[in-house]
């Protein structure tokens, strides 16, 4: 669902473009047994692709390990199959500088029009996938703009301070535009 098999059909396609950059995959989360054999499937495509050198898998990582992990890539890329409602791994991604690469569907199409901190790209497609993850690997102005725009966002606009200055704004004009109540 997070779209693994899609990051690697990307991958795999980028890097068969002609001048192609020398880019790594890397993967990280929790792998539990039930995932296993489409971990291990994607793996094998990996290989069969002459790709595998290129791959790393980061078990289940701590909050350290993912802090590390973050700011090890050059960008963030989880192309869900499903429409994200969330989407707090880009907020950390953001958090560590990282722009990100995502399809234009569920909450990433507003976090990132709203903050510039990334490329979105045709939902449905692997080729723009492959097409956006090599724009954000070869320019590298624009890669380092984006991941500015989104440590920006995250920390002027994504914190906790934040979120209670808007939740009591909101609560203000609620209750500046609603009628007196009345009781009896």
């Amino acid at each position: 669902e997070k779209g693994f098999h899609r990051a690697v059909e990307a991958f795999i396609a980028m890097r068969r473009q002609p001048g192609a950059p020398a880019a790594k995959l890397k993967a990280s989360g929790w792998l539990g047994p039930n995932n296993r054999p489409y971990y291990e499937e994607q793996v094998k495509r990996l290989e069969e692709a002459g790709l595998l050198a290129d791959f790393e898998h980061v078990e289940s990582p701590t909050h350290d390990d993912k802090v590390r992990f973050m700011r090890s890539i050059d960008v963030l890329c989880v192309p869900t199959v499903y429409r994200e409602p969330k989407g707090l791994y880009v907020l950390e991604a953001w958090a560590n500088g990282v722009p990100v690469v995502l399809p234009a569907h569920g909450a990433f199409t507003e976090l990132v029009e709203s903050t510039g901190g990334g490329l979105l790209v045709s939902p449905e497609s692997i080729d723009a996938l492959a097409d956006g993850l090599r724009t954000m690997l070869t320019d590298h102005e624009f890669r380092k703009r984006a991941g500015e725009a989104g440590e920006a966002a995250v920390r002027d606009r994504f914190t906790a301070d934040a979120m209670a200055r808007e939740t009591v704004s909101l609560i203000e004009r609620i209750r500046q535009s609603s009628p007196p109540a009345v009781t009896a």
